[in-house]
This record gives C-alpha cells, sequence and structure tokens, in this order.
C-alpha cells in the first residue's frame, strides 16, 4: 500500500462523521423554527380571542343601553313623571345582567300649535356598562375588560 492509497482510506472513514454532524444542526434548527411559529399562532390566537371577547362585551353594552332608551320611552308614554323614569334599571341577558343608568331632562314645552295644544319634550340618556363592581352606570373603576356605551334619545308627550 502506498502513502497516497493510505490517505485516501483514512479521509473516505472519517468523512461519514463529519456528515452526521451536520444533520444533527439542520434537525435542531429546524426545531427552533417549528417552536417559533407555534409561539407566534398561540399568541396571535390569545390576542385575537381577547379582542372578540371585548367586541361581544360592547355588542351586549350597546343593546343594554337601547333597551334602557326603549324603557325610559315606554314609561313616559304610560304616564310616569320624568323624575320617576331616572333609575338605574338591571338588563338581563344570557351572558349576565347590564347595570343601564337612565336619566330624563324635561326641555320647555313647544307650543303653538294649531289646536292650541303644547307638547313636552323630554331628554333620554342611558348608559350600560359590564362589569359594574359598583352596580351602577358609568363606573369609576374601569377594570382590564370594562365596556361603556351611551345612547341618547329625545320623547315627547302631553
Amino acid at each position: 500500500m502506498t502513502l497516497s492509497s493510505a490517505r485516501r482510506q483514512r479521509r473516505q472513514r472519517c468523512a461519514p462523521a463529519r456528515q452526521r454532524g451536520f444533520s444533527a444542526v439542520l434537525v435542531l434548527a429546524v426545531v427552533v423554527m417549528m417552536g417559533g411559529l407555534v409561539a407566534y399562532g398561540v399568541t396571535t390566537t390569545s390576542a385575537t380571542s381577547a379582542t372578540l371577547a371585548q367586541d361581544l362585551a360592547s355588542a351586549r353594552a350597546q343593546q343594554a343601553a337601547n333597551t334602557g332608551l326603549e324603557w325610559a320611552r315606554y314609561r313616559l308614554r304610560t304616564g310616569a313623571a320624568c323624575a320617576t323614569v331616572s333609575a338605574t334599571i338591571t338588563v338581563p341577558l344570557t351572558s349576565g345582567a347590564f347595570p343601564v343608568t337612565v336619566t330624563c331632562t324635561t326641555t320647555s314645552p313647544t307650543g303653538g300649535f294649531s289646536d292650541g295644544a303644547t307638547v313636552q319634550t323630554y331628554r333620554l340618556i342611558a348608559t350600560a356598562c359590564n362589569p359594574a363592581p359598583s352596580g351602577s352606570c358609568p363606573d369609576t373603576t374601569l377594570a382590564p375588560n370594562y365596556v361603556q356605551r351611551q345612547v341618547t334619545g329625545i320623547a315627547e308627550g302631553p
């Protein structure tokens, strides 16, 4: 055996050991990249879930405020005084109760109709919020998931 053939045999024996180390580095890089993708997916899903929950609570608060406004209009149509319409009511929803604060303000009567009648105008404000640890709206504690909606309307009556 010559010197050059001995060197070739030694190189051939050493070559497979170097290639095995390269594949281990490649597998480790793929595992790290997959872990990064999973972490990104979990973060995105969590943020989306929190946003959707806040949007849902906002829609429920809007509906509760609309309900409070309609309740006030009904009370005025059935002869209740404006002072008794101003109150805090609880609107039951499937997700829980929403407190709604309704305020009624009397404006000056409008007259001058051909039949001599006057019409009283009422300004109504309904504020709904959730969660409300104090039990009334608006709430000043401002929890992280606090949602508040306010609706304003006008009603006319005798």
